[in-house]
């Protein structure tokens, strides 16, 4: 069965983020602070450590302000 498009990224989504949180990652990489927005290539292999400073953002501007920079994949 061919599941519609919208369909398809809310259950990526849900499976992907924190029941109840924010979906929007933060990771750390050479000490370069990027975000990963979901449906990014990368967003399901990136791993959140809080205890690395790494975080969850609600929004894009939220991440943008606190000087986080967007991931290009």
């Amino acid at each position: 069965m061919t599941q519609a498009p919208w369909e398809w990224r809310a259950a990526r989504l849900a499976e992907n983020a924190p029941k109840g949180s924010c979906a929007i990652k933060g990771n750390i990489s050479h000490g370069v602070k990027t975000y990963y927005r979901p449906f990014q290539n990368a967003y399901g292999l990136v791993k959140i450590e809080e205890t690395k400073g790494e975080r969850w953002f609600c929004t894009e501007d939220e991440a943008m302000a606190a000087g986080w920079q967007r991931a290009l994949r």
